[in-house]
């Protein structure tokens, strides 16, 4: 049997973990909802300006002057996004200055902006597995102990806090070889006061977590492999309902002789999905 090589990001491993049809049907058939949701232009929106924010502040160490061209920047992104109109993106670019207002005191100094990293995280007879992932900032300037720091901005409506176990932000840990990352969530709640919306939460792995995450992803690869020379894709029933929803629901909630003409009514074939060119995810 021949050497596999693969190349997966976090969305690649999400999605087959979570159910082999969704894989099929977003990255093999590239298939995305016609309708854009709110929340993931939100998000793209916010990305956009904090992204223009650290490359300008990362040339000039101008806090305020970069400020304002992330904001000036979003605000020329805004008809970019079918979801986002007019009186909603207001409403995000008063919620970024408020934002901005709150960290004004902050210590990060950028390194690195969107940077796409990528690394072999497993090799045996088998396979080998290419790592990638796409990190919105990595930073310095939060402590002597922590020399660099990746930073995942994510974009929110309702109270949670993100979990170490998840790949994107193990992922990051492994690509960078460091013990922290942080995820910078950015809330819309209306209610809230600025300390409540605003939150940076740091996540810390050991070497013994990051071992494990990378010997439980190259399991999950070899099936990724297997299902791709087989043409194997069921559907993991017990996915479909949970919160939040499936992107893939409206195909597989219906006749399998009636999916075609769904998927030509809702959906819209994109382009071929490529880790080392963009693995956003919009929030």
């Amino acid at each position: 049997m021949s050497k596999k090589i693969l190349k997966i990001d976090s969305q690649i491993l999400d999605s087959f973990s979570k159910c082999e049809r969704l894989f099929q049907i977003s990255f093999l058939e590239n298939l995305r909802k016609k309708d854009e949701n709110y929340s993931i232009d939100r998000g793209s929106l916010c990305h956009d300006i904090l992204m223009k924010y650290y490359q300008e502040y990362k040339s000039s160490r101008n806090k305020v002057a970069s400020q304002i061209k992330g904001i000036e920047y979003g605000r020329s992104r805004v008809n970019h996004y079918e979801a986002i109109d007019i009186p909603r993106g207001m409403e995000i670019l008063d919620n970024m200055r408020e934002y901005f207002a709150y960290y004004m005191n902050e210590r990060w100094l950028p390194i690195d902006v969107e940077k796409i990293h990528k690394k072999v995280i497993f090799e045996d007879d088998e396979l080998t597995l290419l790592y990638v992932g796409k990190i919105d900032v990595s930073v310095t300037g939060e402590s002597a102990d922590i020399p660099i720091m990746p930073i995942d901005h994510k974009t929110y409506d309702r109270w949670y806090d993100p979990l170490a176990t998840e790949n994107q932000f193990t992922g990051y840990a492994v690509l960078l070889d460091v013990k922290h990352i942080t995820v910078n969530k950015i809330g819309f709640q209306k209610s809230y006061t600025a300390d409540k919306k605003f939150r940076r939460i740091k996540l810390s792995y050991t070497e013994e977590r990051k071992h494990e995450w990378i010997h439980n992803t190259a399991a999950i690869a070899k099936d990724i492999v297997f299902a791709l020379e087989n043409e194997r894709f069921p559907m993991r029933r017990t996915q479909c309902g949970l919160y939040g929803g499936c992107k893939a629901l409206d195909i597989c909630n219906i006749d399998p002789r009636a999916r075609d003409g769904i998927k030509e009514k809702l959906y819209k074939v994109t382009e071929d999905w490529n880790p080392e060119v963009s693995n956003h995810n919009g929030d």
